[in-house]
């Protein structure tokens, strides 16, 4: 939705738009312009424009739309730390991934235990014993696994049920195309407790029609296809007038 043009002014028109097309959480990532190789310092000094981009959009949407916070692991233990606490007078739902929980679950841990809004986290794990390990560990208080990545639909299942048992939260990874979508509002659904699902917002205008049928979302929510079952297919014709199609 925000294209090249990452000012804080954007990300408050692209919160307000969500809004207005009925969602009621928006997720941001306002930090993918540090280089996570910095100081302590030198990523404070960094992290005050994207605070700013949190700002506006807070601005924007008002108190009433939740805002979430992914970090893309840019920050250090103590930057981390530092601005968690001028997220939280902003009223962020959540924390996600200051410091990467796969590669570094002691220092996610640590921030986890010091900062006033939950941790969320996990991406790129795979398999139940993962996710449950994040939760039992403190380095998250909400796992994310997504079905490309933890072992597929199946395996999200079981390490969404996991973690629900060991006392964790779970919100299925989706910042992709209609079919992990689908796969994964399938797991949402399955996995009793499961929190709101994400999704890509107005990437390509032309994205629900290469599922046939076309991809459903209307104010805010996913619609699944009307079958005896929740499924669907690729529409062919769709994405060659998008792409190459390789058929074997």
């Amino acid at each position: 939705m925000l294209g090249e043009n990452r000012s804080p002014q954007a990300f408050g028109r692209a919160g307000l738009q969500a809004a207005e097309w009925g969602f009621t959480i928006v997720k941001c990532a306002p930090f993918d312009d540090i280089d996570s190789g910095n100081t302590t310092k030198d990523l404070l000094a960094a992290a005050k424009l994207g605070i700013a981009r949190v700002a506006a959009l807070r601005c924007a949407v008002g108190p009433v739309v939740e805002i979430l916070v992914d970090c893309h692991s840019c920050f250090d233990r103590d930057s981390a730390l530092a601005v968690a606490e001028e997220l939280s007078e902003l009223g962020i739902g959540w924390f996600e991934e200051p410091l990467p929980p796969t590669e570094d679950p002691e220092g996610s841990a640590y921030v986890a235990g010091r900062v006033s809004m939950p941790v969320a986290g996990g991406e790129s794990g795979y398999g139940e014993t993962f996710f449950v390990d994040l939760i039992k560990s403190g380095a998250v208080s909400i796992t994310m696994p997504d079905v490309k990545y933890c072992g597929g639909v199946a395996e999200a299942c079981s390490a969404g049920r996991g973690v629900v048992r060991a006392g964790g939260r779970v919100s299925l990874h989706s910042p992709s195309g209609p079919v992990s979508q689908l796969a994964s509002a399938c797991v949402t659904a399955a996995v009793s407790g499961s929190m709101a699902l994400e999704h890509a917002v107005d990437e390509a205008p032309w994205r629900a029609d290469i599922m046939d049928p076309p991809e459903r979302i209307e104010s805010g929510r996913f619609w699944f296809p009307e079958a005896e079952s929740p499924g669907g297919s690729l529409n062919m014709q769709a994405l060659k007038l998008r792409g190459a199609v390789w058929e074997s």
